[in-house]
């Protein structure tokens, strides 16, 4: 046979409700504390819609830049192949004028 617990005496029941009300305390100040760094769903979505927007105009602004380094690639490969017919044009043009002198030159011709 087990023996009855003791009843607490009422300065025991007051400690331990004064403990329990302490904590309860606590913990509804450290919630409080946690929903101050809580923001409102409203909040969260305009700031993600914003940075959604930012996200997609330095997406624009890569593409632009990559458009534009692409027509610089073409105006310079176009520079080169001019600048290359050119110095072609003109170094042909100096052995044709050369050849030319040598077979007057050859021929006797003045």
């Amino acid at each position: 046979m087990t023996l009855p617990l003791p009843e607490p005496t009422l300065a025991e029941l007051a400690r331990t409700l004064g403990r329990i009300e302490a904590e309860i305390g606590r913990r509804l100040d450290d919630i409080s504390l946690r929903l101050d760094r809580v923001i409102s769903i409203e909040v969260y979505d305009a700031h993600r819609a914003a940075t959604s927007k930012r996200l997609d105009d330095l997406a624009a602004d890569i593409a632009q830049l990559h458009q534009q380094r692409r027509a610089d690639d073409e105006r310079r490969a176009a520079d080169r192949r001019i600048l290359t017919g050119a110095v072609v044009a003109a170094v042909l043009s100096l052995v044709v004028s050369l050849l030319g002198a040598a077979i007057i030159a050859a021929l006797g011709l003045k």
